[in-house]
């Protein structure tokens, strides 16, 4: 299963329609469980706490990977897909 945790509401039409479409595109293969917490660090642990598996955190200043890549890596590392 793919869990998707957004912090903080998404305020963007144009953001809010992309991860919609993500989310359909993801459904075709996996299941997915998608949510959106607080902006504040109890909202997120709480949310993290029911999880297992890997966490991975969508960053600007983090490692780099194309999406293909990222679809490998995600694949390749996960324990139930």
């Amino acid at each position: 299963m793919v869990h998707c945790i957004f912090v903080g509401p998404v305020k963007d039409a144009r953001l809010q329609g992309m991860l919609e479409d993500l989310e359909k595109r993801l459904l075709r293969l996996w299941r997915v469980d998608v949510q959106t917490v607080p902006e504040d660090i109890r909202s997120l642990e709480k949310a993290l706490e029911k999880r297992r598996g890997t966490l991975v955190s969508l960053d600007p200043k983090g490692r780099g990977m194309d999406s293909l890549a990222f679809a490998k890596w995600v694949t390749s590392s996960s324990e139930d897909l």
